[in-house]
């Protein structure tokens, strides 16, 4: 659709669907997003398509540079290249898988900003607790996310709504600094916990 099309659009209330209310609440543009949310809160720019120099040139435009979070994915060059020239003006955390291997050497090749970061996923459900294990000699500040099965070895929000110190607490124990999560109530619950309680 053209951008013409998609600015006569309407979005429908909460979750959407067909059945949902339509709202006056129109398609934002980039900068319109960006502006919004200037002062108030950080941005993460999962971008893949091509157009992160674009993507980068409106943020810098509105002056938001510091309140962005761009992901690459550590072995897709591609990302790494387009990223590079404003790598360093933004926060650069690169995606990490349990398979790229042990963390300490792929946090080596895949730099960050700040450094020492990684946004980890994995499959094999003993990997958090070997990074957790190897934190002492090799420090790493983990971004982790709950709400999907397959990014966590099935250690997900609904496994942590039922014992999150297991879910969130192995992760927090691994160096998980940051946890993205659809459950962010029982999260902070869980956080402000007294220890030993």
């Amino acid at each position: 659709m053209s951008w013409a099309e998609l600015s006569r659009l309407r979005l429908r209330a909460r979750n959407g669907g067909a059945g949902a209310a339509v709202t006056t609440e129109r398609v934002p543009t980039l900068d319109a997003y960006i502006a919004a949310a200037k002062g108030r809160l950080m941005i993460v720019y999962d971008v893949k398509d091509g157009s992160q120099r674009e993507t980068f040139a409106h943020i810098e435009k509105a002056g938001a540079a510091d309140e962005a979070i761009f992901f690459y994915e550590c072995v897709d060059q591609m990302l790494a290249r387009a990223i590079a020239p404003f790598r360093d003006r933004v926060v650069t955390i690169p995606i990490m898988f349990g398979k790229d291997g042990p963390l300490a050497p792929a946090v080596a090749r895949c730099p960050s900003n700040p450094a020492g970061w990684a946004h980890v996923k994995w499959s094999d459900g003993d990997w958090i607790r070997d990074v957790a294990a190897d934190q002492a000699h090799h420090p790493v500040r983990l971004w982790t996310a709950t709400m999907f099965p397959q990014d966590n070895a099935g250690e997900d929000d609904a496994l942590a709504l039922k014992d999150p110190d297991a879910v969130w607490g192995a992760q927090i124990r691994a160096g998980a600094r940051m946890i993205m999560t659809n459950q962010p109530t029982a999260l902070m619950r869980y956080l402000r916990k007294p220890a030993g309680s």
